[in-house]
């Protein structure tokens, strides 16, 4: 229960925010500032961002920009990120397009963007509300680095975190690490959904597939990097362990360092005519559509953005205890669950698919249902509300810095 004086400051707060703030009821003028529009998660989430925000009226920075960006985005600015020596360019002219143009809020997605938008936004004497984002585990994935590496970004995020209005993550895990490990205060992280169009996943998902199988087979995706944390060896050691007549292939679209150990094993297993790799694939959806299960092996994750295509393409998933969002999904009806690395457990559930069509088809309605919350444009207006509350929070900061260094009249 609230005492009666915190009561009191809830009331002054939103009555601030609903009718003495004009930040409630105008369009502010937001900067989202990434790594560059195409590629992976981060990259995926700036874009559909700076696509649907405010309804497409927000302004890009970018470390790096290409032409296929300049195409779809008018509204973008090139911070000439070019490597590490050039990170002091990148802070200089990040400050100089804030000093030019007056935003009222500035949203940074993963490491880089977020600590050098927090020392451009902290060289303004009356700086933008700052807005923070983590589509990992950042400490998590920071340990899987160099020791000098996690060092270091350690401590910057030490440093700079903290000074966010808000801190968002698209996971509880995310948020908690953030807490934990920075700095920031609970009463300024905030939970964000993944987000992705329906319209154009259904759209990829009806390319071509160049792959051929028959149709009484057992289909089995994975999309991942092929990095250790990543746990591909699983799925390949439950496909040995499943019956050899039955009719099953295991597709893996993805690259990464662990390739040539990964296909040594497929060889030890002898499963050279069921496992198949396909290298990075610009558009996955084709065959995570076609598939009878996708399956996430990882040791650690965030929110998966391949198993949300999977949901919202009303793939079954199959996922490891990776994270307490995966935990979540298996307890919803969601998804079937194996713990980390138990590569029997995880056969035992693709039999279970395998042996039961009825559980692939509720599988899938449960999937559609619990990806709505992540779809355009429901997403949006939690990140929306958000950027409002924070400019909220810098307006009141700014109100609050005067009336100390105002002079007192005699």
């Amino acid at each position: 229960m609230f005492s009666p004086v915190e009561w009191q400051e809830l009331l002054c707060d939103k009555l601030y925010r609903t009718m003495i703030s004009p930040t409630a009821t105008k369009t502010p003028k937001i900067l989202i500032v990434g790594s560059r529009l195409s590629g992976g998660g981060a990259e995926n989430h700036t874009r559909l961002l700076a696509k649907h925000l405010f309804g497409g009226s927000a302004k890009a920075a970018l470390f790096q920009t290409s032409r296929d960006d300049a195409s779809e985005f008018e509204q973008q600015f090139d911070l000439g990120w070019r490597g590490s020596l050039s990170n002091p360019r990148v802070v200089y002219r990040l400050a100089r397009l804030l000093r030019r143009e007056p935003f009222d809020a500035l949203i940074s997605l993963g490491f880089y963007p977020n600590t050098f938008s927090c020392i451009a936004a902290n060289t303004l004497r009356r700086r933008p509300a700052l807005l923070m984002m983590e589509i990992t585990r950042p400490h998590t994935a920071s340990l899987q680095t160099t020791k000098v590496r996690h060092i270091l970004t350690h401590a910057a995020r030490r440093l700079t975190y903290p000074l966010a209005d808000l801190a968002l993550a698209n996971s509880d895990d995310g948020l908690d690490e953030v807490v934990r490990h920075y700095g920031v205060p609970r009463d300024r992280i905030r939970r964000v959904p993944n987000i992705v169009e329906p319209d154009t996943l259904e759209s990829l998902a009806r390319e071509d597939v160049h792959v051929v199988r028959d149709s009484g087979s057992f289909s089995i995706c994975v999309v991942a990097r092929l990095d250790p944390v990543k746990r591909i060896d699983t799925i390949i050691e439950a496909t040995a362990g499943l019956p050899r007549d039955l009719p099953c292939f295991v597709d893996i679209l993805g690259d990464g360092p662990e390739k040539e150990k990964l296909q040594a094993l497929v060889a030890k297993r002898k499963l050279e005519g069921r496992v198949c790799f396909h290298g990075w694939s610009r558009n996955p959806c084709p065959l995570i559509r076609r598939a009878n299960a996708l399956v996430l092996t990882s040791e650690l994750e965030g929110f998966s953005n391949t198993v949300l295509e999977a949901l919202v393409l009303g793939t079954p998933v199959v996922t490891s205890f990776c994270s307490s969002d995966a935990r979540a999904m298996v307890v919803g009806g969601a998804a079937l669950g194996f713990p980390v690395g138990d590569h029997g457990a995880l056969s035992a559930q693709l039999m279970r698919l395998f042996n039961e069509p009825e559980l692939r088809r509720t599988l899938g309605e449960a999937a559609r249902r619990f990806a709505e919350q992540h779809c355009v444009p429901d997403a949006l207006q939690a990140y929306e509300d958000f950027i409002r509350e924070a400019i909220c929070r810098r307006e009141h900061s700014h109100q609050s810095d005067e009336s100390v260094f105002r002079p007192r009249a005699h």
